[in-house]
């Protein structure tokens, strides 16, 4: 049985988010796949009794799943192109043969991921950095693509996702991108906890306040923008601590963190 061995404890932060997520509130989110994967993830990886943590990565894998089934929808044969897909099941949890996946890291992560994961016709493994362009070469150019892009672009500055963006887009004909973002309001929060923790290497640079000028900035169209908990909190009723409950609150009332859905436009 292939295991996680050697995986860095950080690749796990999300995927036991989504095994907690499933376990717990099945008809809120639920990821058969990741539940397959629990046996071969060391313990310790497994955070206790943090169920606030645990909605603040769902949350943007429940948000970004409504948009690639609406993309599908819409376009019918079309490429889901995940960016810093680490270990990434939704391809699983979206099963539609008309969607060919493919899943976009550095080579590291990719050789643990084809080891645990495999790989298939339509869930296509890319061993390369989002930076390197060279990806975009195995991309099927005659149907319309959606990129999604979680956790990934905050640990780059702005310039950077920007430029990149624009890149793809001279690249890629007929491509959105959704991606989540925190505000500067949230980046100050997450960069002053890091200090204290001495974990440079988990600060953060990537913000958006204004989602429009940020469309505006990468020549792109913004199609929609949503804060994190605004379709959680409209789903779950019950099963919530009262913590989780004032969080999910407080960061949609200051709209602390964004997930915003783009249509790039540098080629027709």
């Amino acid at each position: 049985m292939a295991t996680f061995s050697g995986v860095p404890d950080t690749l796990f932060i999300p995927l036991t988010a989504r095994i907690y997520i499933s376990k717990h509130f099945p008809d809120y989110f639920y990821d058969g796949k990741a539940l397959e994967l629990e046996e071969k993830i060391p313990a310790s990886c497994f955070v206790k009794n943090n169920q606030c943590q645990h909605f603040a990565n769902v949350s943007c894998f429940y948000n970004m799943d409504r948009i690639v089934k609406a993309f599908i929808e819409e376009h019918g044969a079309c490429n889901i192109v995940n960016l810093g897909c680490g270990f990434e099941t939704n391809y699983w949890r979206i099963h539609d043969e008309r969607a060919t996946f493919y899943e976009l890291d550095l080579e590291e992560v990719i050789d643990k991921r084809k080891m645990v994961l495999g790989e298939s016709e339509r869930d296509i493994l890319l061993p390369y950095s989002m930076f390197d362009r060279t990806w975009t070469k195995h991309i099927d150019q005659t149907k319309p693509s959606l990129l999604t892009a979680r956790g990934v672009f905050e640990y780059f500055k702005n310039e950077d996702i920007v430029r990149l963006l624009k890149d793809i887009a001279s690249i890629l004909p007929n491509v959105e991108v959704v991606l989540d973002c925190p505000s500067s309001k949230a980046l100050s929060y997450v960069n002053r906890y890091v200090k204290k923790t001495g974990n440079e290497s988990a600060r953060i640079y990537f913000f958006v306040d204004d989602e429009e000028n940020f469309a505006k900035q990468t020549n792109a169209r913004l199609l929609s923008s949503q804060t994190f908990y605004r379709q959680t909190r409209s789903v779950l009723h019950k099963g919530l601590n009262l913590y989780t409950k004032i969080a999910m609150r407080v960061v949609d009332r200051k709209r602390l963190g964004l997930v915003i859905h783009l249509r790039l436009l540098g080629r027709a």
